[in-house]
């Protein structure tokens, strides 16, 4: 069976085996919190070295950052 798979960016035929790996950054209440992924092309071995082929980063606002604008916002009036 074939599946129709619009979504998938890559397959490499001679290397099926691989694994991602994430490095994981919360960042500070407000900010932003950043992913780093690391694809690495791994043989069916349990002595072959893997070999990273692709890396990108997901980022996004943390979800406090709405609570962080609000409390500078109450602050800010409380002073004013």
């Amino acid at each position: 069976m074939t599946e129709v798979a619009t979504w998938a960016g890559h397959r490499d035929a001679q290397d099926p085996w691989g694994f991602a790996s994430f490095d994981v950054d919360p960042g500070r209440p407000g900010g932003m919190t950043r992913i780093e992924v690391t694809f690495y092309r791994t043989s069916p071995s349990t002595t072959a070295a893997a070999v990273p082929v692709d890396r990108f980063v997901l980022q996004r606002p943390r979800s406090d950052s709405e609570d962080v604008e609000r409390e500078r916002e109450r602050e800010a009036a409380a002073v004013g």
